[in-house]
């Protein structure tokens, strides 16, 4: 039977070897979500459920019996009896013995599950509520399958280095004077207080947060999902702006593809943080890098639209030609399926740019001719007679 697990109930946690489905030990306050979840975790028919309340409790035994580890996925729940999922989650972290214990995450709604996937949550995965038995399973089956086949009792060797982890278990890292912070921190406080729906708190945090290069593009989007919860949808946007910005320059494609379709869907005339950042590097003749840049961004747009700002750029290169080789390698490399199509269009519309500046400059050309013309053809005005000084008479 199913029951509230102590520490000597998880002495006799049976390693599954030869399961498909791992051993689980379920993390969760006694609330009808708890209930819930652990009738999934039988109707998914995982042989082996352990379950406990307190997190404080959970690290502890699980950082001193790394012999338990093995084979074991640990679900938490999003509120637990003395923290929430979250915290557990960057607790376990902490500790180089439980690197790879897989943890998988469950949430209340999916936006939140968007939101800490594009923020980087330290769970292995996360499943939003409500979630069909299903999904559960083939989750649980992914993080056995993945899971990293290390020497977990070797870890387990180093405890006595593991300060950073014993601080935490009693401050929780949110107790620790402002002084002592790092980004590392106040970014991890932050995504407490999101999960809490504490968005003054949450902004307060991220901003402490986004001075760090490091944090920026996550602390900008942990800005963002603040204000967007507390219904400034203009400030919201400006910071996915500058998070989709930030995550393009960190070269995090995945993510910067996720913000900036998110904030396209909001403001159809957002700047596309990968032109932007094309065009400086084809100004610095950055070429190679600036196709990569055009590459990961060419999904976000359309088709057509991509190629028509794309061949703008090409243009304006010093090589176009040079530049226009490059691109066409890099979309058949990474685009196989529609490489055809780009390159005929980004061909033509290359042609049709360099027409356009063709005829620009020929246009500039005449002008300045006809100023030329006017200025030196320009007829002489008569030059002014000059008055003859009356003679003055000679007084005898």
């Amino acid at each position: 039977m199913n029951m509230l697990l102590d520490d000597n109930a998880l002495r006799r946690i049976y390693k599954p070897n030869d399961l498909y489905l791992p051993a689980v030990l379920y993390l969760g306050n006694d609330t009808s979500c708890t209930a819930l979840d652990k009738k999934l975790l039988r109707d998914a028919e995982v042989a082996n459920v352990q379950y406990m309340s307190h997190g404080k409790k959970a690290a502890r035994y699980l950082a001193a019996h790394p012999a338990f580890l093995q084979d074991l996925v640990v679900v938490i729940s999003h509120d637990l009896a003395d923290m929430t999922g979250l915290q557990f989650c960057n607790l376990i972290r902490l500790h180089p013995g439980l690197i790879p214990l897989p943890l998988l995450l469950i949430v209340p709604s999916v936006n939140l599950r968007e939101q800490l996937l594009t923020l980087g949550c330290t769970a292995n995965e996360l499943i939003a509520r409500p979630y069909a038995v299903q999904t559960l399973r083939v989750t649980l089956q992914q993080l056995h399958q993945k899971q990293i086949k290390t020497n977990l009792l070797e870890y387990g060797e180093t405890m006595a280095a593991a300060q950073d982890f014993d601080e935490a278990l009693i401050s929780q890292r949110t107790t620790i004077k402002r002084k002592d912070l790092n980004a590392d921190d106040f970014f991890k406080i932050g995504m407490e207080y999101l999960q809490q729906e504490k968005w003054a708190a949450a902004l307060q945090a991220f901003k402490e947060a986004v001075k760090d290069d490091t944090f920026k593009a996550e602390a900008s989007l942990g800005m963002a999902c603040a204000f967007n919860g507390k219904g400034k949808v203009l400030e919201a946007q400006k910071w996915m702006a500058q998070a989709a910005e930030a995550f393009v320059q960190a070269n995090k494609w995945p993510q910067a593809r996720s913000v900036y379709s998110k904030l396209l869907g909001l403001n159809a005339q957002a700047r596309n943080p990968f032109l932007a950042l094309a065009r400086k590097q084809i100004s610095r003749g950055e070429y190679e890098q600036a196709t990569q840049t055009l590459s990961n961004g060419m999904s976000v747009l359309p088709p057509k639209e991509a190629c028509q700002k794309m061949a703008a750029l090409l243009a304006t290169a010093k090589e176009p030609n040079k530049l226009l080789s490059l691109m066409q390698d890099t979309l058949a490399q990474d685009h196989a399926d529609v490489a055809p199509i780009f390159n005929k269009a980004l061909e033509k519309a290359v042609q049709n740019k360099r027409e356009e500046l063709v005829s620009y400059q020929e246009e500039v050309s005449k002008r300045r001719q006809e100023a030329l013309s006017k200025r030196f053809n320009k007829p002489q005005s008569a030059e002014p007679k000059q008055t003859e000084n009356p003679k003055q008479e000679v007084i005898s």
